[in-house]
């Protein structure tokens, strides 16, 4: 098993930083479940107990941080436990490039077992990205349908749905067809693609949730629909929302957070 050695950065507050958590472990899978364990100690101990929000998944996830926790932060210590580079970005057949992502999935799960509890939430960005890695198996990469199986029997039904901990799913944008900066003087250039891929990703999310009790899903697309020949800005701005083609910049994050508030107070995850 490889080791690792890290430090995670955890947001937990709109104006307090959880400050710098080291993790020695032997495997990936419990460097992943000691950095939910402990930083929840940890944010108890600093700023007192509250519910905790795991935001999970890949850079989807990271770049929706800021504003989710200045949404919730007064409710819930917002822990980010994530990885990079897309899930999905699998060139060999199937395995992720990146060694430790089979290793973060299942920690994850095994954090939950050891850390999640009544009144919490998991909220998964991307799922197209964090769900293909858990199990190792191609199918789970190429068929968007045995992701949701695998989401209901594998982590919903053992290890959510006992520990009375919601879960959100938050559909991804548009990707762009370019990277903006060669557009920034045509931004007819650009276009939005995966439109459809991700569309068809985001009807399986809201099944999934009509399905289940304390699960709810959120589309985006829509926000971002309309503009055909400014899919580089900010709808009805000139102001750009894509920093490369595949993630939004801070002005773009930005845009969703009343969206995202609106939906949030909606399913009763935000309260106040």
């Amino acid at each position: 098993m490889p080791s690792f050695d890290g430090q995670l950065s955890l947001l937990v507050s709109p104006s307090c930083r959880l400050g710098s958590l080291t993790v020695t472990s032997s495997s990936g899978v419990d460097f992943m479940a000691d950095v939910m364990v402990r930083a929840r100690r940890r944010a108890n101990e600093l700023y007192g107990p509250k519910s905790v929000l795991y935001l999970v998944g890949d850079s989807h996830s990271g770049q929706l941080l800021p504003e989710l926790t200045l949404l919730v932060g007064q409710q819930y210590h917002v822990i980010r436990v994530g990885a990079s580079n897309g899930f999905l970005d699998t060139p060999d057949g199937g395995v992720p490039r990146h060694p430790e992502h089979p290793f973060y999935v299942a920690g994850v799960l095994k954090g939950l077992r050891l850390s999640a509890g009544e009144g919490d939430v998991m909220v998964i960005a991307n799922f197209r990205g964090f769900g293909s890695p858990f199990s190792g198996q191609l199918e789970l990469v190429t068929n968007p349908a045995s992701q949701f199986r695998w989401l209901e029997h594998s982590v919903l039904l053992p290890r959510l749905r006992p520990k009375g901990t919601k879960l959100v799913l938050i559909g991804d944008h548009p990707a762009l067809s370019r990277e903006p900066a060669t557009c920034m003087g045509h931004p007819e250039w650009c276009h939005q693609i995966l439109v459809e891929e991700f569309a068809a990703t985001d009807a399986l999310q809201a099944a999934f949730a009509a399905k289940h009790r304390d699960v709810y899903s959120w589309s985006q697309l829509e926000l971002w629909q309309g503009h055909k020949e400014d899919s580089l800005f900010i709808p009805g701005t000139h102001v750009v929302a894509y920093r490369d083609h595949f993630h939004l910049t801070r002005e773009g994050v930005h845009y969703l957070q009343p969206f995202l508030c609106a939906f949030l107070h909606e399913v009763g995850i935000l309260l106040t």
